[in-house]
C-alpha cells in the first residue's frame, strides 16, 4: 500500500496556492494583521521565534460554560480568508506542549467552521485534561463541524496528541473526498464535491503560556507555516479546480465545441471538418500501370515516433502534503 500511494503522490502534483510565515512577535497581537481575525479577543494569539521558524500561538488558559459562537472561550480560533481552494490541501506544523485541546480550522464563514480537533495527551492517563466538545474520550481525534451555537462531531478515533513534537496536520480534499491527518493518524469522510477548504486557521481551548492563576508556564500549543496548495492532477500547470481535463494534460485547454469540457478529454467532441465533399466522380477506368520495374516500393511507410511524451512531473509545495493529494487520488479512483 505504501509503494502505491507513494508512486501516486509522485504522478500527481500540486500547485502553490497561499502560505504564511510572517507572525508578529511585537506582542501586540496577530490578529487585524494580514487579514488574521480571531473569535476570542481576552485570550490574543501572539508570534514566537525559535531558531529561523515563526510560531503562532495562544496566550492565555481559559475554560467557558458558555457555547460555540457566543464570543466565549470556546470561539478562540484564528483564522485567515486565503485563498479559494476546493480541490487541493492544508497543511500546518504543530507542537503541543499543553494537553487539553487543539486543532485547525477549515472552511470557516461567520456561520459555520469545520475543525480537526485533537483533545487530550496520548499515554497521559492521570493529569486533568479538558475538551471544549461533549461526547469525546479523554483522547480523541476528531472532525468536528461547528455551526451557530451546535458543535457536531463527524468522525473520530481515540487518540490524543504528541507532546513536545512537532506534529504535521493537513485537511486534504479531492472530488468529495476529505482526508483529514494528524501525524500518521487519518479521518476519511465524503462531502459534497463543491466543498471548499478555504477559510483557514487554528484553535486553541484551555491552551496558553499564562495559566488562569496568572502565572507563565510556557504550555501552550505553537503552528508555523500554513499553507494551501491546489491539485494539478496531470501536471500541465491548470489546477484541477479550472482544468476542463483533470487527468489529461492540456496547457492551453482548447475546447474546440465550447461544452466545457476540454478537447483533450472530450470524448463526444466531432472531428474538425477536413473538407472533404464525400463524393466520388465515378471515372475510374480500371486500368492499373503495375509495377513500375524500377524496384521502389510504392507503398506508404509507417514512421514509429514513440509516446512523444517529453513532460516532466513538478513538485510545486507538494513536500509536505504529496502523501495526502497521492491517498486522495487513490480514494478517488477506488470509489469511481
Amino acid at each position: 500500500m505504501l509503494t502505491l500511494l507513494v508512486i501516486t503522490s509522485a504522478l500527481a502534483g500540486t500547485i502553490d496556492a497561499w502560505s504564511y510565515d510572517d507572525f508578529t512577535t511585537d506582542g501586540d497581537g496577530i490578529a487585524g494583521t494580514d487579514d488574521w481575525d480571531n473569535g476570542y479577543d481576552e485570550d490574543p494569539w501572539l508570534g514566537a521565534e525559535s531558531g529561523r521558524d515563526v510560531w503562532a500561538y495562544s496566550a492565555t488558559d481559559h475554560t467557558s460554560g458558555g457555547n460555540f459562537g457566543d464570543g466565549s472561550a470556546l470561539d478562540n480560533w484564528l483564522v485567515n480568508p486565503a485563498v479559494a481552494v476546493s480541490q487541493g490541501a492544508y497543511s500546518v506544523t504543530s507542537y503541543a506542549s499543553d494537553n487539553d485541546a487543539f486543532g485547525v480550522v477549515f472552511a470557516w464563514s461567520e456561520d459555520a467552521y469545520w475543525m480537526l480537533l485533537v483533545c487530550g495527551e496520548e499515554g497521559n492517563e492521570t493529569s486533568i485534561q479538558s475538551c471544549p466538545v461533549g461526547g469525546l474520550t479523554l483522547h480523541a481525534l476528531a472532525l468536528v463541524e461547528v455551526r451557530g451555537r451546535n458543535a457536531t462531531v463527524l468522525d473520530e478515533v481515540e487518540r490524543g496528541c504528541d507532546p513536545s513534537t512537532e506534529v504535521l496536520i493537513s485537511i486534504g480534499m479531492d472530488d468529495g473526498l476529505l482526508v483529514a491527518r494528524y501525524g500518521r493518524t487519518e479521518l476519511t469522510i465524503e462531502v459534497d464535491r463543491d466543498f471548499q477548504l478555504d477559510g483557514i486557521g487554528f484553535y486553541a481551548y484551555n491552551e496558553g503560556t499564562i495559566d488562569e492563576e496568572g502565572v507563565d508556564d510556557g504550555d501552550t500549543i505553537y503552528f508555523r507555516e500554513p499553507a494551501l496548495v491546489w491539485n494539478d492532477e496531470d501536471d500541465d500547470g491548470v489546477a484541477d479546480d479550472d482544468d476542463n481535463c483533470e487527468e489529461d494534460a492540456n496547457p492551453g485547454q482548447e475546447d474546440l465545441d465550447h461544452d466545457g469540457i476540454g478537447t483533450a478529454c472530450d470524448l463526444s467532441e466531432e472531428t474538425p471538418d477536413t473538407g472533404d465533399t464525400g463524393t466520388d466522380s465515378g471515372t475510374d477506368s480500371g486500368t492499373d500501370s503495375g509495377d513500375t520495374g524500377d524496384g521502389e516500393d510504392q507503398r506508404p511507410v509507417k514512421i514509429d515516433t514513440g509516446d512523444g511524451c517529453g513532460c516532466e512531473s513538478g513538485g510545486g509545495a507538494a513536500g509536505a502534503l504529496a502523501v495526502v493529494v497521492g491517498m486522495l487520488a487513490v480514494g478517488r479512483r477506488r470509489r469511481g
